[in-house]
């Protein structure tokens, strides 16, 4: 495996050495130095760490770098409620290509032998295999995630909650025909402005705008299943939101969800100014994107739009201001049957994502 593929050419950073205190927001140095210590350990790690520690942000944001830095790579989330079935199994393997790599939360939930004969078979199709466990000793440890002050903060900060909650809850139920009105948060920092999640149905939000925040909108699941319930979160389905504005946050709109048939999200009248990564849809099937508007103040360099594992995305009259010159204005992973419609930017001669 090429090392350029995580570091782009660029030498560890000193920021490795202090990464096993490892802090929810992740910087981009340190990202650099995981991703080029997992190179060097041939893409074959562990990430250790009590249930809380951040192992799961670290992973996820170790993802993300390798991908924007042009790396191929899959997901597989197991635990108890989870387990990976001979099915399942079959068909994840069946799914792999020689130049990705695994990205696989939970390998603890696995027997030994079976995660033995796994790890073999991953290998055997795959460029590489990033694992999540309690303790070491299934993979070479690539880090050791430890609580340090920081996320202790994050995680009180999780437990408050955001303006506006709707939540069927984690045990497959389901909340229906609700329409959330005039959520303004400014200075949220460590939360957003409305969260829909875990078996939404029919809901509505309107008039939205969040400033210095994580996000103006997430649609989400909490991929768990509370205690004495057998059934997993319920998907999102049928969610409109409209006329929302997002200041200096992360994202207007993010869904952090699992594939569980989350379907029929409709955005429309937004503006997004200044924000990280404004649109990141993931997971969800039947996807209408109307007027959309996102301002970058110095210009960005990634795209503005990323859809992961969708099918059924429509797109129509994006503007972009303020992006680079040949930037990718749409990224696309595992997302098929995506139609983007009056999409204009300021640069000229740039890759609309087509």
């Amino acid at each position: 495996m090429n090392a350029s593929i995580f570091s782009n050419g660029t030498s560890p950073s000193t920021a490795w050495a202090g990464a096993k205190m490892y802090p929810p927001s992740i910087p981009a140095s340190s990202n650099l130095a995981v991703a080029t210590r997992l190179s060097e350990m041939n893409c074959r790690a562990a990430i250790i760490g009590l249930e809380g520690s951040g192992k799961t942000t670290l992973m996820e944001n170790l993802q993300a770098h390798l991908q924007n830095a042009g790396g191929k790579t899959r997901s597989l989330f197991l635990n108890d409620n989870n387990p990976l079935t001979r099915s399942a199994r079959k068909q994840f393997l069946s799914q792999l290509d020689a130049d990705e790599i695994v990205f696989l939360d939970g390998a603890g939930a696995i027997g030994r032998l079976a995660w033995l004969s796994l790890k073999r078979s991953i290998l055997k199709r795959a460029a590489g295999l990033v694992i999540t466990a309690h303790r070491p000793g299934l993979l070479p440890t690539l880090i050791e995630c430890k609580t340090t002050p920081a996320l202790f903060r994050q995680i009180i900060a999780d437990l408050l909650p955001d303006p506006a909650e709707l939540s069927g809850g984690c045990g497959g139920q389901r909340i229906r025909n609700v329409t959330v009105e005039n959520v303004s948060l400014k200075k949220g920092y460590l939360r957003g402005a409305v969260e829909v999640s875990d078996g939404a149905d029919n809901v509505t939000v309107r008039r939205v705008r969040a400033e210095d925040a994580v996000y103006a909108i997430d649609v989400q699941d909490h991929r768990a299943v509370q205690k004495g319930t057998p059934k997993p979160s319920a998907p999102n389905t049928n969610v409109t939101v409209e006329d929302v504005t997002a200041v200096s946050c992360k994202q207007i709109i993010r869904t952090a969800n699992r594939p569980l048939g989350h379907a029929n999200l409709t955005l429309r009248d937004f503006t997004a100014r200044n924000c990280t990564d404004p649109v990141l849809i993931s997971n969800t099937t039947h996807v209408r994107i109307r007027n959309l508007t996102i301002i970058n103040e110095p210009v960005a360099e990634k795209p503005r739009i990323a859809l992961r594992n969708c099918d059924d995305v429509e797109l129509h009259n994006v503007k972009i201001i303020g992006l680079k010159d040949g930037a990718l204005a749409v990224a696309k992973q595992n997302s098929i049957n995506v139609r983007i419609e009056e999409l204009t930017r300021d640069d000229k001669g740039g890759d609309y994502g087509n």
